[in-house]
C-alpha cells in the first residue's frame, strides 16, 4: 500500500507492508482497541502507556537503549549527570565518561554522558525518565515487547533500514536488532514518532515527542523520518545489550565495561563475556518505587539512615523513640554516653555530678575558700570566733551562715541546749539516769 502525507508543505511517501507479527499501521487501532483500558490489575502501566513513553527511544541502538533503561531506574543521578553534561557541552564519547569516573553515579548513568543529545532530552523531562525506570523495574518483559512492537511498526513504514549510520537485522525469532554500522562510532537517531511509526494505533495516547537540540542535529527536519546526530567516538562506553527473548532482558558486555570502568570492574558470567544487569537500590536516592512489588524487592535494601527511616515510618512530632535513643546511645563512645546521661539529669544532680568529677586539688581549693568565708562570718555572741578550729564537718554545717548576727543566734541556741542537758543530769545519762 502506497501512502503519502504532507507535513509543513513537504510530501513524504513510503510503502507499508503487512506483517504477520504486526498489523499495518492503519489497522492497528482496530486490532488492539479491545485491550485498551482493560489492563490486568497488577500492571503498573498499560500497553498503550508503554508504547507512548517508549516511542522516542525505541529506535536507539540496542546497547544505548539498554544503558538508558538501566540508568532511568536512578532518576536522581540522571538529573545530576544531565546538569553536568549541560555544563560541559563539548564533552562526549569515551573521553566524557572518563571525566566523570570519580562521580558516585551508577556506571549506567556515567555512560550516558557520552551522548550529549540523550542527556539533554533526559534532563528536560525528569518525570518521563522516572516513568521509564519504574516501568522497566516493574514490567521488564513488557517494556522489551513494546520496543519490538515499535521497531516493527517503523520497519513496516519503511523508516528503519540499514545505512551508513546503523545496521538493522532480524534474528531467527524475528526480533529486530539495531547496531552501529561502525563499532567505534555511534550516531544517535532523532525522529518524530508520529512520522516514523505511521498512523498511531492508540489515538487516545499519542506518542511522546521531544524535538532534538539544533546543536546536536544540524539540519534536522521533522518530516523526513530519522535524522542523525553528530558523530560520537564511543566504544568502551557502549557496553549494554538486550536479551530480546528473556534471560535477564538487558546485559553488560564485560570487556568493554571493564575497559572504561577501571575503578568498578565486574566479572563475566556464563563464559560469554556477558553479565546480567541487576538494579542497585543504593543509587536510587530519595525516589520512591512506584509499585508494591518493587518496594518489597528493592525498598528494604536502600542505603542511608534517612531512607531506612522512610521505610519504617518517621516518628510523630512531639514523641521520642525510646528504643531508638537507647540503640543510638549504645553506639556512642564511653565518654559520649556519660555526657549524654549527664545531660538528662536534674539540674542539682548535674551540678553534684560535675563537682564530683572535679580534680582533687580543685575540690580542696573549694573547701579552703568555704572555710575562709566561714571564719570571716562566724562571730559568736561573746565576741569569739566560731569555727577557727572547726573540723571539716562543722565548717560544712556552718558554711551557710554568713552574717555575725545569724552566727550569734545559732551559738545562743547551742548554749541553751547544753545548759538544759546539764540540769537534767546531762552528759552520758539517758532519761531514767541509768547508763547504757
Amino acid at each position: 500500500m502506497h501512502r503519502t502525507i504532507r507535513l509543513a508543505g513537504l510530501a513524504v511517501a513510503w510503502t507499508v507492508a503487512a506483517s504477520p507479527a504486526l498489523a499495518p499501521a492503519s489497522q492497528a487501532p482496530t486490532a488492539q482497541a479491545s485491550t485498551a483500558g482493560t489492563p490486568s490489575s497488577d500492571k503498573v502501566f498499560k500497553a498503550e502507556e508503554l508504547d507512548q513513553m517508549l516511542a522516542p527511544i525505541a529506535l536507539y541502538p540496542d546497547a544505548l537503549l539498554a544503558q538508558l533503561l538501566m540508568a532511568t531506574t536512578y532518576p536522581g543521578e540522571v538529573k545530576e549527570a544531565a546538569a553536568w553534561s549541560k555544563a560541559n557541552p563539548k564533552a562526549s564519547g569515551d573521553s566524557a565518561v572518563k571525566m566523570v569516573a570519580g562521580k558516585t553515579w551508577d556506571p549506567s548513568v556515567q555512560s550516558l554522558v557520552a551522548f550529549p543529545s540523550v542527556m539533554a532530552m533526559l534532563g528536560d523531562k525528569p518525570e518521563w525518565v522516572q516513568r521509564i525506570g519504574d516501568a522497566f523495574l516493574a514490567q521488564p518483559d513488557e517494556v522489551m515487547a513494546s520496543v519490538q512492537k515499535l521497531r516493527k511498526a517503523a520497519k513496516a513504514a519503511g523508516n528503519l533500514e540499514s545505512n551508513e549510520q546503523q545496521k538493522v537485522s532480524v534474528d531467527t525469532q524475528q526480533a529486530i536488532i539495531i547496531e552501529p554500522a561502525q563499532p567505534q562510532v555511534v550516531y544517535v537517531p532523532a525522529y518524530s514518532p508520529s512520522v516514523v511509526y505511521g498512523t498511531w494505533w492508540w489515538p487516545a495516547y499519542p506518542p511522546y515527542y521531544y524535538p532534538p537540540h539544533p546543536a546536536h542535529y544540524p539540519g534536522y527536519a521533522v518530516a523526513v523520518g530519522i535524522s542523525w546526530g553528530i558523530r560520537i567516538a564511543a566504544y568502551n562506553s557502549f557496553w549494554g545489550g538486550c536479551h530480546w527473548h528473556g534471560g535477564g532482558n538487558v546485559y553488560i558486555n564485560v570487556n568493554r565495561y571493564n575497559n572504561i570502568n577501571v575503578n568498578n570492574r565486574i566479572n563475566a558470567g556464563g563464559g560469554r563475556g556477558q553479565a546480567n544487569w541487576n538494579h542497585r537500590p543504593e543509587h536510587r536516592g530519595g525516589a520512591p518505587y512506584r509499585d508494591g512489588a518493587s518496594r518489597d524487592r528493592y525498598g528494604k535494601d536502600r542505603a542511608g539512615a534517612s531512607q531506612r527511616q522512610d521505610y519504617r515510618g518517621r516518628e510523630q512530632s512531639g514523641t521520642r523513640d525510646v528504643a531508638g535513643a537507647g540503640d543510638r546511645a549504645g553506639q556512642l563512645p564511653t565518654d559520649a554516653r556519660a555526657a549524654d546521661r549527664a545531660s538528662q539529669l536534674p539540674t542539682d544532680a548535674r551540678a553534684t555530678d560535675r563537682a564530683a568529677q572535679r580534680p582533687t586539688d580543685a575540690r580542696s581549693a573549694d573547701r579552703a575558700r568555704a572555710q575562709q568565708s566561714m571564719d570571716r562570718a562566724g562571730i559568736s555572741s561573746g565576741g569569739s570566733r566560731v569555727g577557727s578550729g572547726s573540723s571539716g564537718g562543722r565548717g560544712s554545717a556552718m558554711s551557710g551562715v554568713s552574717q555575725p548576727r545569724a552566727t550569734a543566734s545559732h551559738s545562743a541556741r547551742g548554749n541553751s541546749s547544753r545548759s538544759s542537758m546539764r540540769s537534767s543530769g546531762g552528759g552520758g545519762r539517758m532519761g531514767g539516769g541509768g547508763r547504757r
